[in-house]
């Protein structure tokens, strides 16, 4: 419990449909977090159901600087 909210438990029929998916996917690559939803999806549980995908960011991203004329 952090800050008197319970972390709420995603829902275990989407939940299964997104480990097929990675499974599928990326056989051996992909992982389950035990984790609570403590942000918007556990306000959103309260309406519907709900589970959640983190994907790393894998593509390199180049920060090109910017010159003020």
């Amino acid at each position: 419990m952090l800050r008197g909210l319970e972390p709420q438990t995603m829902d275990p029929i989407l939940r299964d449909a997104l480990e097929a998916g990675a499974r599928a996917a990326w056989p051996g690559r992909w992982r389950i977090l035990s984790s609570g939803a403590l942000h918007d999806a556990r306000n959103v549980a309260r309406l519907m159901p709900v589970a959640m995908l983190f994907v790393p960011l894998i593509v390199r991203i180049r920060i090109v600087s910017l010159r003020m004329v």
